[in-house]
């Protein structure tokens, strides 16, 4: 890591396999995502290096049996 760099790390949970999956083919598709990508991947300004990027699936191993946070 650079000194001038931030690690940030995101997540996303959807209530079903099939809403993960909807979701999942439609938001490439959306043309609302353009404009939100085009402007972090301009060479002029490179804010963002998806060849460091790490994504996948996750398994629990712990889970709580109430849904309640805090």
């Amino acid at each position: 890591m650079k000194e001038d760099e931030v690690i940030v790390f995101g997540w996303v949970t959807f209530p079903t396999k099939e809403i993960r999956d909807r979701a999942n083919r439609q938001v490439p598709t959306d043309s609302r995502m353009a404009e939100l990508v085009t402007p972090l991947t301009d060479p002029k300004r490179l804010i963002f290096d998806a060849e460091r990027m790490v994504y996948g699936g996750f398994q629990p191993l712990v889970q709580s049996n109430t849904d309640e946070v805090g």
